[in-house]
């Protein structure tokens, strides 16, 4: 009973990390991206 249990709060962790942690750093990802093509170009608007 006990290795059945353990099994599946293995796959039940697997999955969590497939549908957590991979958006999340994608998510990441494509905050940091967005921060490092906007930043200069809301510089440069409010150096002007």
């Amino acid at each position: 009973m006990k290795e059945v249990v353990k099994r599946n709060r293995e796959k039940l962790g697997l999955g969590f990390n497939l549908g957590i942690e991979i958006p999340l750093g994608f998510r990441i990802y494509q905050i940091a991206g967005f921060v490092v093509v906007f930043t200069p170009l809301l510089l440069a608007l409010v150096g002007e």
